[in-house]
């Protein structure tokens, strides 16, 4: 998803280049009444409105710390993962608002909006447990397996963005503040066995940035309608496990919250 992101946004400013290199080409006579009719709409403004699209989540987890002889153990063994991988996402949907200014070809804007999702990421390790001195003679043998979740249900941008018109379209840049209520979670299973342990939990409020681009089309002179690539990055969340059948064991999880967003929206002037 940041791959493919990363491309629309290359994609994106290739195409203002070439705008900004190939400036409109009128006759030598050409009267200020068809300048004014090839740049005929206005940016400048505020604007209100909504939008849907697809956004991913990365469940991804790094080890961060490990106490006590029995996981340092199953880590060294490769029981526990050292980190895993994984991603997934769902539908959002939103309402923004900002304000646009234009220059010329150019626009600089300031932009806020709230979306609500479902996009629930999980990652999974499964691995045989070789057993250790400090094992319970029941866990040798026994499949392991650890699973993460990150689950985002709501994600909040303020952000600034600048942009080069083309007739009645807008090609832009874009970046600023995100905010998210995050869930993070991991718990270790013994199927074989029926035993688990865990889910050891972390949630609430995550601060991080926004980067993107995007372009947006004049439908008519009060609707536009847009097209939109953001990239988000909250801090890093750190979860520890403690299990009161081993006292003195402990494990801690660092998750990587971020991920991408595609989104399509129409804006209302005023």
């Amino acid at each position: 998803m940041k791959i493919a992101g990363l491309a629309l946004t290359a994609s994106l400013l290739l195409g203002v280049g070439s705008v900004a290199a190939d400036p409109l080409i009128l006759a030598p006579d050409a009267s200020p009444s068809a300048i004014a009719e090839v740049q005929s709409y206005n940016w400048s403004g505020f604007h209100v409105g909504i939008f849907g699209g697809y956004l991913s989540s990365n469940a991804s987890s790094e080890l961060d710390s490990v106490e006590g002889a029995l996981l340092e153990a199953d880590v060294a063994n490769g029981a526990l993962p050292g980190s895993v991988s994984g991603s997934s996402g769902g539908a959002l949907f939103g309402i923004g608002a900002g304000y646009d200014q234009q220059f010329g070809r150019f626009v600089l804007g300031i932009a806020g909006d709230v979306a609500w999702a479902n996009a629930d990421g999980s990652a999974e390790f499964r691995a045989i447990d070789p057993g250790t001195p400090f094992s319970p003679p029941a866990f040798v043998g026994q499949e392991t397996v650890t699973s993460f979740q990150t689950n985002l249900n709501n994600l909040t941008t303020a952000r600034l963005r600048a942009g080069v018109t083309a007739d009645k379209a807008l090609f832009y840049v874009t970046g600023g503040l995100a905010a998210g209520h995050v869930e993070n979670e991991f718990g270790i299973a013994l199927p074989g066995i029926a035993t688990s342990f865990g889910p050891w939990s972390a949630d609430g409020l995550l601060w991080g940035y926004s980067v993107g681009a995007g372009v947006e089309y004049a439908v008519t002179e009060d609707v536009t309608a847009k097209l939109e690539y953001l990239y988000y990055d909250f801090s890093d969340r750190s979860v520890r496990a403690t299990d009161g059948a081993f006292p003195g064991q402990q494990i801690t999880y660092r998750f990587l919250n971020n991920g991408g967003l595609v989104r399509a929206g129409l804006n209302f002037k005023f």
